[in-house]
């Protein structure tokens, strides 16, 4: 939906609202569905706060308005109160305990608190109840990855997987997944198949660029190295690890000399010091333009005399 439509229907219901007579013509039933209607409209408009407020009055007309209080919930979800949603969350959930929406909510929160092992129990709940949630299996994979419990990540992905996607956002989300699991359990081969996915469709994603150069350079696929280095310089030039890569892998293996002391001229500028990794760069074998890289690194202070 548009800004200027959204705009169009908040003021066609704040119009609304004031004919009503600030809603004192009104039944207690509509006035609740007037000031949910409204709290829809400042929500759609991102005013969290007015649409809170609109939620709450909605309440005060009707208080078993249980869509009024589950879009509070979401109100205060999305300015990250999320101790003032999962109070409403479990409210609701005394009265639907195994409302699959309530459990997902309530599990959100608690992972955005950081206790994943809740959020993983509570995600566990949504699938017992329904064993095909998407929307569950991918948040139990993410919790998953950030307990490095790689094998049930996997296992989730999978299962999903499986399943007819016709959302291009989730697909994209659950290939980002594999490949994030894969390079983590240095399975690389496997995790280019998907991060070369997320490179095709958002070429800008940096954190999946890296992974996806750093898999190519443990593969030793040296051109596609060469080639997604030149992606992730293009967004940050003095980023001296790859930079620092870039020249190892010029020098090294392509045997592109002049460019792999423009690649470590630029890596030291930037800010390059690791000793260790210097002395190995100098005393690689057959290197291409050794006496040069030995002097610039000396220079550096970075090889010792």
């Amino acid at each position: 939906m548009g800004l200027e439509l959204k705009k169009f229907i908040f003021f066609g219901l704040l119009i609304l609202f004031l004919l009503s007579g600030c809603a004192g013509g009104l039944s207690r039933r509509e006035s609740a569905k007037l000031y949910y209607n409204l709290g829809n409209a400042y929500l759609e408009l991102g005013d969290t706060a007015k649409a809170s407020e609109s939620y709450l009055k909605a309440l005060e007309y009707n208080k078993n308005m249980k869509i009024a209080s589950f879009n509070l919930a979401k109100a205060y979800m999305e300015v990250e109160k999320y101790s003032e949603a999962i109070g409403i969350l479990d409210g609701m959930l005394k009265e639907e305990p195994e409302n699959t929406i309530l459990l997902s909510a309530k599990a959100y929160c608690v992972y955005r608190f950081g206790n994943y092992e809740k959020a993983s129990e509570l995600y566990d709940d949504v699938l017992k109840i329904d064993p095909g949630n998407m929307e569950a299996l991918y948040n139990s994979a993410v919790i998953s990855i950030d307990r490095e419990n790689y094998s049930a990540a996997l296992d989730s992905l999978t299962l999903l997987k499986a399943k007819k996607i016709e959302d291009d956002s989730l697909l994209a989300k659950i290939n980002s997944a594999f490949g994030e699991t894969y390079y983590r359990t240095e399975q690389y081969s496997e995790a280019i198949k998907y991060l070369d996915l997320i490179r095709q469709t958002d070429p800008d994603d940096i954190s999946n660029l890296t992974m996806l150069f750093n898999s190519y350079l443990k593969t030793r696929y040296f051109a596609s190295v060469a080639e997604t280095g030149t992606m992730i310089l293009k967004k940050q030039p003095e980023n001296k690890e790859i930079l620092f890569n870039m020249a190892s892998v010029y020098l090294n293996e392509i045997e592109d000399t002049e460019k792999g002391l423009t690649y470590l001229e630029k890596a030291l500028a930037a800010g390059f010091d690791d000793k260790l990794r210097a002395e190995e760069l100098a005393s690689a074998p057959d290197i291409a333009g050794k006496e040069r890289i030995y002097k610039i690194l000396q220079n550096a202070k970075l090889l010792d005399d």
